[in-house]
């Protein structure tokens, strides 16, 4: 499609690079177009006719698309719309003006507002970073909104690659976005070209050039994969140095094991083991679609149904997604029970009254109830300790125990004294001789002689306790025996008249 360029109308400068100008058209009359429109006028020079053919070819690449993948790629891309003339020689190109929810305004401090694309680029830096230069991002720290704005760009690569067409000079900074919703624009298409043109003439982003293709001439499909793995791994983390980043393990903290091999492959130097832009794109649709979803309550539950007034419920709930727990119950119960990871084993509550009791499980995209159970409540009756008779027990009287008589007459405990019984003297070792064999004189080896002495003054000092011993042990029973014969003789033999003994 081919476009006069004095039915463009008025137009006002909106950019300008290094190979053309872009203007915003104010009032365009251009049959067959619609909506905002920018036109990008080549700049001349000796360039001047390579990028006329880009724009060509692009305008071209469109218009033998079917409808369907036409309109999408109207909706994820700036793609050049027509070529535009001037006195029967093309000029430039028109394409869609980028939509005015694609820029965001900057307040940096200590200086003047402004307002700016926001670029895909925008998402790696520091928060320090992104601070000092005013610009509002915390719609877009949501992993599930940069999760959606890679599986977009993986989508359009995958459409351009599905009619062989190579994107080029893919990099952050060529892509716009939108955060809410999740959205986003292929910026600068115009050099983009199928494999067979074989003068096409695409560039590469520093930090973003393959292994394999340091020229402007050689990419292809493959190194697109390349340049679109890197802005992956860069637009889904942020921090010091991620304009660079070429680790694809930084991303283990945002997608699972799956996501970063994929990554890891599409990374690697050797073209041929790249995954094409189709399987990142599954990959990355099948993460969000399960990310967005509202969660899933599998079950839920009450641990005890009938419990007295007053006493304490335990609810159990298994959910999948959720970011947020409440329990309702009756007459208006509602217990906020936040994260489910905080309660593992389920919450503890108080019913109020009896009733059914519900499990809510919320996350960002839904809401989730199901029921736990019905718990019904009971009081105790009313009673009074003075209402209690309880049964008395009888107890039978024991029979006295009548103790033997010859038990009566001995004393109560044996009683024995020093006094009756004196302790044997213990006397002191003879430890003269002991001193006299240690002195410094003694003739021959002191050990052996100080061992032998000691040897025979242990054993002698061991034989008078053994003495001593046995003596104290026969004056007790000595003692003892006389005294029980004594108490047997009064009692059971008394005296004859006359106090004789027969």
């Amino acid at each position: 499609m081919r476009v006069d360029k004095g039915r463009l109308g008025p137009m006002q400068q909106i950019g300008k690079g290094a190979e053309g100008v872009v203007y915003e058209l104010t009032a365009p009359s251009v049959p067959g177009l619609s909506g905002p429109l920018a036109y990008k006028e080549a700049l001349p020079g000796n360039h001047h006719d390579r990028v006329i053919r880009a724009m060509e070819h692009a305008v071209s690449i469109r218009d033998g698309m079917d409808p369907t993948d036409r309109a999408i790629l109207d909706d994820f891309t700036t793609w050049p719309l027509a070529v535009v003339d001037d006195n029967g020689k093309g000029v430039g190109a028109l394409m869609p003006l980028i939509p005015k929810e694609f820029f965001v305004q900057t307040n940096p401090p200590g200086r003047a507002p402004g307002r700016v694309v926001f670029e895909f680029a925008f998402l790696c830096p520091s928060d320090s970073y992104i601070n000092r230069m005013g610009i509002d991002r915390r719609a877009a720290n949501d992993p599930m909104v940069r999760a959606a704005l890679v599986g977009q760009l993986t989508y359009v690569i995958a459409l351009l690659h599905k009619h062989d067409v190579v994107y080029g000079d893919l990099s952050l900074r060529n892509v716009a976005i939108s955060a809410n919703p999740p959205r986003l624009r292929l910026l600068d298409c115009d050099p983009a070209a199928k494999l067979s043109n074989t003068a096409r003439h695409q560039l590469s982003t520093p930090f973003f050039t393959p292994p394999e293709s340091p020229g402007a001439s050689q990419q292809d499909l493959r190194s697109d994969v390349y340049k679109l793995a890197l802005c992956v791994l860069r637009g889904l983390v942020n921090g010091r140095g991620v304009t660079q980043l070429m680790d694809p393990q930084a991303l283990r903290a945002v997608l699972d094991a799956e996501g970063v091999r994929l990554i890891k492959q599409a990374l690697d130097p050797l073209p041929t083991n790249r995954p094409s832009a189709r399987e990142l794109y599954i990959y990355f649709e099948r993460t969000v679609l399960a990310g967005v979803q509202p969660p899933v309550l599998q079950a839920a539950a009450v641990d005890r149904p009938v419990r007295m007034r007053g006493q304490d419920v335990v609810v159990t709930w298994t959910a999948t997604g959720a970011k947020k727990i409440r329990i309702l119950g009756p007459n208006g119960f509602v217990q906020e029970v936040g994260s489910p990871s905080a309660f593992p084993r389920g919450f503890t509550i108080t019913p109020p009254a009896s009733g059914e009791f519900l499990v809510e499980a919320s996350n960002g995209h839904g809401t989730t109830i199901a029921s736990a159970g019905w718990v019904d409540l009971y009081d105790l009756p009313p009673f009074t300790v003075a209402d209690l008779h309880l049964p008395i027990m009888p107890i039978p009287a024991l029979e006295p125990v009548k103790l033997p008589a010859v038990l009566s007459a001995l004393p109560a405990r044996p009683m024995v004294s020093s006094a009756t019984h004196p302790v044997p003297r213990l006397a002191a070792p003879d430890i003269a001789s002991f001193i006299d064999q240690v002195r410094p004189g003694v003739i021959g080896d002191p050990l052996a002689t100080v061992s032998q002495a000691v040897a025979g003054t242990t054993a002698s000092l061991l034989d008078d306790v053994r003495n001593a011993s046995k003596q104290v042990s026969q004056a007790l029973v000595d003692a003892i025996g006389a005294h029980r014969a004594k108490a047997t003789s009064t009692t059971t033999a008394p005296a004859p008249p006359g106090g004789k003994t027969p």
